[in-house]
C-alpha cells in the first residue's frame, strides 16, 4: 500500500524489496527501492487523452494512487497527526468523480473489478468512453488504471476529417463539372 514519503504527508510512495541469496541459500542482503507516486502523476499529466480526458490510478479500495490532474492525493489531518489519502469519489475533477460514481453504480465497489472493461456513461448529457485496465503484479501491486474521454474529444478528429473529405469531394465535383462543360463546348463547336 502507498504511504507518506519520509514524513511528507502530501507525497505518497511505495517500496519494493528483493532478497539476495548466495549459493548456499543464505540471505546476504536485500535490494530495496522507493517509488514516489507523484512521479507517476507527473507522467500521466503529460499524456494526451483527447482535449479534456483524464487518466487516474486507484487501489481496489478506491484510494487514489496517481492522476493526470494536479490534485493533491494526500494531506495531513492535523487533529490526528495522520496522513489522509484521497478517495476517488472525493476528487475535485468532475470527470473523475463521475467515472468513479458510474463504476460504483455498475460494479457495487472497486473490489469486484478484476478484468479490463470498456464502458460508456453519460455526464451532463454527453457520452463518455471509459476504459478500466486491471494492473496486477506478483509483488503486491493491484491497481485499476482508468481512462475516460468525452465522445466529443474522441470524435473531434473524425468530424474534422469528415468535413475535409466533404470539401474535397465538393471541390472534385466542381472541377469535374467545369471540365465537363468545357469539353462539351469544345465538342459542340467545331
Amino acid at each position: 500500500n502507498a504511504y507518506s514519503f519520509f514524513g511528507r504527508h502530501d507525497v505518497l510512495s511505495i517500496h519494493h524489496t528483493y532478497p539476495l541469496y548466495n549459493q548456499e541459500n543464505t540471505l546476504v542482503g536485500v535490494f530495496a527501492t522507493e517509488i514516489v507516486l507523484t512521479e507517476i502523476s507527473d507522467f500521466l499529466s503529460t499524456l494526451d487523452v483527447g482535449q479534456t480526458g483524464e487518466v487516474f490510478i486507484i487501489e481496489h479500495s478506491g484510494l487514489m494512487v496517481a492522476t493526470s490532474t494536479d490534485q493533491q492525493l494526500a494531506y495531513l489531518d492535523e487533529s490526528r497527526q495522520q496522513t489522509i489519502r484521497l478517495h476517488v469519489t472525493d476528487s475535485n475533477a468532475p470527470i473523475i468523480q463521475a467515472s468513479a460514481a458510474y463504476l460504483t453504480e455498475r460494479f457495487g465497489d472497486f473490489e469486484t473489478i478484476h478484468n479490463d472493461q470498456s464502458l460508456t456513461f453519460n455526464l451532463d448529457g454527453e457520452q463518455h468512453f471509459l476504459q478500466v485496465s486491471h494492473f496486477h503484479a506478483n509483488d503486491g501491486i493491484d491497481w485499476l488504471i482508468v481512462t475516460t474521454v468525452p465522445e466529443s474529444d474522441f470524435m473531434a478528429q473524425i468530424n474534422a476529417n469528415t468535413r475535409t473529405t466533404f470539401l474535397l469531394c465538393l471541390g472534385a465535383l466542381a472541377l469535374s463539372l467545369l471540365v465537363g462543360i468545357y469539353t462539351a463546348r469544345r465538342i459542340i463547336r467545331p
